[in-house]
């Protein structure tokens, strides 16, 4: 099964959201977005600053994790035409939102990919977002996921294949076969995201954007948990 940095930094790398977008276009446009939202004094402020080094480096400055909502976002830049997205929520990212807002903002595609193994609570997704082919009111285009639901496992679909799509595995009697991270991993890059290679990630001489929230969102109703908590369940 190919993972991200070994899956070291679970929950960080279990979910990620990729936009088809400039690094700087796309954190722009989510700030613009996020700052038109009045948030009372749960959020009083977005910061931005460039970040730099190696994939470990710079999603190791999003922790520590929060339990109720991610403070803490980054825009990373890759090899290709996407821009990466990962926040510091405890069980995974939440791209979703900022995906849909990038999608109406920036008129550009946007795919969603989790891939996490068994024991933990297993999952392999995809889904294509298109602001003009995907249907109302959110747009995806396409959407393939075999999901754990305690010791069951389901496979769902929504929107008709695409062309290079490998229906074949979707029969298979055992139901978490029938989408695993190999396939994900396949018509990610024939999309041009290889997103289990650190190598595709903050190409040499480019920086990433990490946002960051103030305000009540990093008080008590929001508390800290750290790597090893998230990924021990405790």
């Amino acid at each position: 099964m190919p993972t991200l940095l070994q899956d070291a930094l679970l929950p960080l790398t279990s979910t990620i959201g990729f936009v088809e977008a400039d690094c700087a276009r796309a954190a722009a446009a989510y700030l613009a977005w996020r700052n038109s939202i009045k948030d009372g004094d749960w959020v009083t402020r977005l910061t931005s600053r460039p970040v730099a080094g190696t994939l470990s480096d710079v999603l190791r400055g999003l922790l520590p994790l929060k339990q109720v909502e991610a403070n803490r976002r980054v825009f990373v830049p890759t090899s290709g035409a996407w821009t990466a997205y990962f926040d510091n929520g405890w069980t995974g990212a939440d791209p979703f939102p900022v995906l849909s807002c990038l999608l109406d903002a920036l008129r550009c595609r946007a795919v969603r990919m989790t891939a996490v193994a068994p024991p933990r609570f297993g999952a392999t997704i995809f889904e294509l977002l298109d602001p003009v082919q995907g249907p109302p009111p959110l747009r995806v285009l396409r959407s393939i996921g075999v999901l754990q639901e305690g010791t069951r496992w389901r496979f769902d679909t929504v929107g008709a294949p695409l062309p290079f799509e490998e229906t074949e595995p979707y029969t298979r009697k055992r139901i978490r076969d029938r989408f695993d991270a190999d396939l994900l991993d396949r018509y990610l890059r024939t999309l041009g995201i290889a997103a289990f290679d650190e190598r595709f990630y903050l190409p040499e001489g480019q920086t990433g954007v990490l946002i960051e929230a103030d305000g009540a969102i990093n008080g008590p109703r929001n508390l800290d948990i750290s790597l090893a908590q998230a990924q021990h369940g405790t």
